[in-house]
């Protein structure tokens, strides 16, 4: 975590534009979770970086470069549907817990990578 946390101070004073850290919930879903614990898990680790930055003395609208790493939903209406609620709940969080003050503070980019994983659901 203080690899971590020295990697986003550095960044944010010295390249601010660069992302420093792509929390990974890929993995998550390759080991057997489902879309919701892939982005639950994800959220927890963005928001203790957020806390571990705030807790260096970043300010929190200096430390938002971040990208979360999912896997790409086979159906696009179910895959839109993570996205969008992963996208809402770091928004309100950041704004409302955090303080941040700055909207694209509240911004979640997103690197989607095709899975291995068959989807669970079988047609009928």
């Amino acid at each position: 975590m203080r690899l971590v946390t020295d990697m986003i101070e550095f960044c944010a004073r010295e390249m601010p534009k660069w992302h420093p850290i792509s929390i990974s919930g890929y993995h998550i879903r390759e080991a057997g979770s489902n879309a919701i614990q892939e982005l639950a898990f994800s959220l927890a680790d963005g928001f203790a970086y957020v806390d571990a930055a705030i807790e260096r003395g970043l300010d929190v609208d200096d430390s938002r470069r971040g990208c979360l790493l999912l896997q790409r939903a086979r159906r696009l209406l179910r895959g839109d549907r993570k996205y969008r609620a992963a996208r809402r709940i770091w928004a309100r969080e950041l704004r409302d817990r955090y303080g941040a003050k700055n909207p694209r503070s509240w911004l979640m980019r997103f690197t989607l990578r095709r899975g291995r994983l068959i989807d669970r659901q079988q047609p009928r």
